[in-house]
């Protein structure tokens, strides 16, 4: 039994790393681990389904009540805290997004293995910390298969389709989508919390639906229930996932790199146009064998064990100063983000002041 200590900055709703950061609680619980959660808050359903599941969710570490062995940070800025609380523990952080300064790869001591979910976020963490990148590993989102169980066989003709994306609304890419299933004769849904239907239960949801307009975690859930899926979202649209492409959508997470199309009418009515149900089974079962959660607990399990048996840090010179300095310019990074949030207007230098004017975010 290892004592993890995982890190989210929210637990407040259902976005991919708080539904990630579930499943891991799952797996790992599953494995006879104890598991502690570290998050800012406020507490939302997947915070009351990790304590189900048996982990502490608490938003101070002092809180937890148990010593962990190792930290497993999502969140440069719940890392830095995790880190500062318990100097002495070695850490994993892993990247989980491309563009949020909350993913930008912080220098902390006692971090031993820096890890991305696909190959874009790898990039990002080895240009942030100028670092190769053979030294960052990746390990790719994953699926509970025994939520996402697989639809019945899919008709010759689709008729029913969803949108499954949080982000989704009218003022982005709803009317393009709405406008290519009116062409092909299919009936939409949308699935997420712009559009007011958040889906809590997508497992039960998505087996309702022929084609799914998703991407990255959504998209895999999607293609794992047996739908076909058709990448999308606020960044452009993908293609039609096959089982052709999937080894290659998959090295970027299904996510934003391989949304290289405009979002248009004609982009999609020509995505759906390569439906077809055989085909569209075949890669759901590929799905199946590929991105399931056990898998992937099995991986991490093994990268913990390399961190636990690997004492020197990735950046040793850290001192304590230089984790209290980074806690303090996170925090305030933090309070800033929160005053732009609220519409309020701030100089450019203040905003830049932190992290200097390269901030991806």
């Amino acid at each position: 039994m290892r004592r993890i200590l995982l890190t989210n900055i929210h637990l407040g709703g259902r976005s991919g790393t708080e539904t990630h950061s579930r499943d891991l609680v799952r797996e790992w619980r599953r494995r006879g681990h104890r598991v502690g959660v570290l998050t800012r808050g406020p507490r939302g359903p997947i915070a009351d389904e990790m304590v189900a599941l048996g982990a502490e969710v608490v938003t101070e570490p002092r809180a937890l009540s148990f010593a962990p062995e190792i930290i497993h940070g999502h969140h440069n800025l719940m890392a830095a805290v995790a880190s500062a609380a318990f100097p002495s523990v070695p850490a994993i952080w892993v990247c989980h997004d491309a563009v949020s300064w909350l993913d930008r790869a912080p220098r902390l001591p006692g971090i031993v293995l820096y890890a991305a979910v696909d190959e874009l976020c790898r990039r990002r963490v080895a240009a942030d910390l100028g670092l190769p990148l053979e030294q960052v590993v990746v390990v790719g989102n994953s699926v509970d298969l025994d939520l996402f169980q697989p639809r019945g066989p899919l008709p010759p003709r689709p008729r029913r389709a969803a949108v499954f994306n949080n982000y989704a609304s009218e003022a982005n890419f709803l009317p393009a989508v709405r406008a290519a299933c009116e062409t092909a004769g299919l009936e939409l849904t949308i699935l997420g919390g712009a559009s007011g239907r958040l889906c809590a239960a997508p497992w039960l949801e998505l087996p309702k639906f022929d084609v799914v307009f998703a991407k990255a975690r959504c998209a895999m859930e999607a293609m794992s229930a047996g739908c076909a899926v058709v990448l999308c979202g606020v960044e452009g649209a993908g293609p039609l996932v096959t089982a052709e492409n999937f080894a290659e959508l998959r090295r970027w997470n299904f996510g934003r790199h391989c949304l290289t199309a405009p979002v248009s009418p004609a982009t999609l009515t020509s995505a759906l146009a390569g439906y077809e149900a055989r085909a569209a089974e075949a890669t759901g079962a590929l799905a199946r064998t590929q991105l399931g959660l056990a898998g992937f607990g099995e991986a991490w399990e093994a990268h913990h064990t390399r961190v636990l048996h690997t004492p020197t840090p990735v950046f040793p010179s850290c001192t304590a100063l230089d984790r209290q300095h980074l806690l303090l310019s996170l925090r305030a990074r933090w309070y800033l983000q929160r005053l732009l949030h609220r519409g309020r207007r701030l100089a450019p230098t203040m905003r830049e002041g932190i992290w200097g004017t390269n901030d991806s975010a």
